[in-house]
């Protein structure tokens, strides 16, 4: 398994953008994520609910505001 990296802001919108990756909270729940969700984005917990549906190739951002 590749290592965590930090990436800019930017790069994470434009991973986003051509669907290359999913941006996901790292809190569990929505109130949790910030009073400025961010739309694509997903909580850990909805990750951890849809983890056996997912691309496993698939790149996945976690942020936290």
């Amino acid at each position: 398994m590749p290592s965590p990296k930090i990436i800019e802001p930017q790069t994470a919108h434009e991973h986003v953008q051509q669907d290359d990756s999913l941006l996901v909270c790292a809190y569990d729940d929505r109130e949790k994520c910030g009073d400025v969700p961010i739309p694509e984005a997903i909580t850990r917990s909805e990750l951890e609910q849809k983890a056996d549906q997912l691309d496993r190739v698939r790149e996945l951002i976690f942020y936290c505001n």
